[in-house]
């Protein structure tokens, strides 16, 4: 899941036989382990800089409970989320023909999500040595990384297509209902 060249590779790489199993215990943990790693780093910008995200104000860290509470409460949310863009990706994938490409999709956005969830949390470890206290170096971290999915996304796209035997414009609109709204989504939903 953290190899960063199969993120940005033109080419599809052989995958293990335990990718290839969505519902397999390993890559059940997996997806639990992502959503509890963003779930923590969204209790981190909460806490470091609540006027970062525009719900932050919603929520309230002033104890121990309530943070673990919080936790919990995100990690289920970005969960529920990891399987409702599972099924997107399935749907998406039935309605336009395209056959094989949900495993391969989905453990694609997985691992953009490691990716850019290990580098933001390297870059926060860089803050806080640096005492950072700027609101602005948090919402810059933040549409750094939504970048980081857009152009792993794009990536994503030219796999696609040596995958695939249809046409372009076919392969762009299965893209655009299955990536490029849900990732507008997510980012309209973080910085504004």
């Amino acid at each position: 899941y953290l190899n960063l060249a199969k993120v940005f590779s033109f080419q599809e790489r052989e995958e293990a036989t335990v990718t290839g199993r969505i519902g397999s215990s390993v890559n059940i943990l997996f997806f639990v382990f992502i959503s509890m790693l963003g779930g923590l780093l969204l209790i981190i910008f909460f806490n470091i800089s609540p006027m970062a995200l525009q719900f932050s104000s919603k929520v309230s860290l002033g104890s121990t409970i309530e943070v673990f509470t919080w936790w919990l409460l995100l990690t289920l949310i970005i969960l529920i989320l990891l399987f409702g863009k599972l099924l997107l990706i399935w749907s998406m994938s039935a309605l336009f023909g395209f056959k094989g490409v949900v495993r391969f999709q989905f453990f694609n956005f997985i691992r953009s999500l490691y990716v850019a969830s290990a580098l933001m949390g390297i870059v926060l470890v860089i803050y806080f040595m640096m005492e950072i206290k700027n609101q602005d170096f948090y919402y810059f971290l933040l549409a750094s990384s939504c970048c980081f999915m857009m152009l792993s996304a794009l990536f994503l796209y030219f796999k696609l297509m040596t995958r695939t035997s249809s046409s372009v414009f076919h392969l762009f609109s299965y893209f655009c209902g299955s990536e490029i709204i849900p990732l507008m989504i997510l980012i309209k939903v973080l910085l504004y």
